[in-house]
């Protein structure tokens, strides 16, 4: 039996949405398919078990460009409001920090607000989205299913990397973050 953590960062700029993000993860149970679960210990489903922990980061300016933060995450949910255009606008400017920090990750992109922004915001978001070959991810607090599928998209991807990657390897990783 292996158990791997995960780190998935949630990431943009202050009041776009992360923390609404963070905080649904209780919304999100434990996929038995995949062995994983969110911002919970999962429990033992398959011969590999896999923990997502969240952590958000807000940019300021006292902050280094090469935050510890963004070190070793496996994915990036990029967040932007889509009620606050300029959140949107900077959504690329997250994603190439997490990039040049990181290395490549999975990203994922998500427009929070949905129910209540601008359907030129949401296109927006879709065209960078597609820019860095990611899904994009409408979410509303109004729809609390919204932020399971992007729950599901990401334990999706990031069990089907581990299943494939060598458990020692990750393990090292893992113990050097600690």
């Amino acid at each position: 039996m292996e158990h791997f953590k995960v780190k998935v960062i949630i990431v943009g700029e202050p009041g776009a949405g992360k923390t609404f993000i963070a905080k649904t993860t209780d919304i999100c149970y434990p996929t038995k398919e995949l062995g994983a679960s969110i911002g919970k210990v999962s429990e033992t489903f398959l011969e590999t078990s896999c923990e997502m922990m969240l952590l958000t980061w807000t940019i300021t300016e006292g902050r280094p460009k090469e935050s510890t933060h963004l070190k070793y995450a496996e994915a990036a949910i990029i967040v932007c409001d889509l009620t606050n255009p300029e959140t949107v606008l900077l959504v690329p400017v997250w994603a190439d920090r997490v990039l040049n920090v990181v290395g490549e990750i999975p990203l994922f992109f998500a427009g929070n607000n949905a129910d209540l922004g601008t359907q030129e915001d949401l296109n927006l978001l879709r065209r960078v989205a597609d820019r860095f070959k990611s899904p994009c991810f409408p979410i509303s607090s109004q729809d609390q299913e919204s932020v399971r599928d992007l729950f599901k998209t990401i334990a999706h991807k990031l069990s089907d990397d581990l299943i494939g990657k060598g458990s020692e390897d990750y393990n090292t990783i893992n113990q050097d973050n600690n």
